[in-house]
């Protein structure tokens, strides 16, 4: 079988303003036996310890002080790439994100609906496929970055075809 080449997807658009940090909330210190590493450099480090080498980060327009920190993603030993997702002209207090279709190198649009309102019924009229997390045991709810990458590495594991299929 041929080796397939997983790629990573650390979501980071979000513009964490109910936190107030005067940074981006994945440049949180966790500080281990005396040493600062970023929350998301852990992230990173367990995708490149599990194998990945390239990593797609999606970011917005006021997250260049991840792209300082990553980088191309060398010393890291892996290659990072970024998608910008865009505020939507007719309304900025929105997104839209092209560059996570194409990220996955595949039409594709997944729709997230925020944590409290969820999602428009105006937007759920141009959906055409509604998916739903199972949710076991006294969860309720997942954070909204985590229901996407759950989304996410599922539409890819999909897309992953193997050599017998065509």
């Amino acid at each position: 079988m041929e080796d397939l080449e997983l790629i990573g997807l650390i979501p980071a658009a979000g513009k964490g303003e109910r936190l107030g940090f005067p940074f981006p909330k994945e440049l949180y210190p966790v500080i281990e036996n005396n040493h600062y590493k970023p929350v998301s450099h852990y992230i990173l480090e367990n995708m490149t310890s599990a194998g990945v080498k390239h990593i797609t980060i999606v970011i917005n327009d006021t997250k260049h002080q991840l792209i300082k920190y990553f980088g191309n993603g060398s010393r890291f030993n892996c290659d990072i790439s970024y998608v910008v997702q865009e505020l939507r002209v007719d309304d900025p207090k929105t997104t839209k994100t092209p560059g996570l279709a194409e990220a996955m190198d595949t039409p594709l649009c997944i729709v997230m609906g925020s944590e409290e309102k969820g999602i428009s019924p105006s937007l759920m009229e141009l959906i055409d496929n509604e998916i739903r997390i199972p949710l076991f045991g006294q969860i309720d709810s997942l954070n909204v970055s985590v229901a996407a990458a759950l989304i996410i590495y599922e539409a890819v594991k999909q897309r992953i075809k193997s050599p017998d299929q065509k």
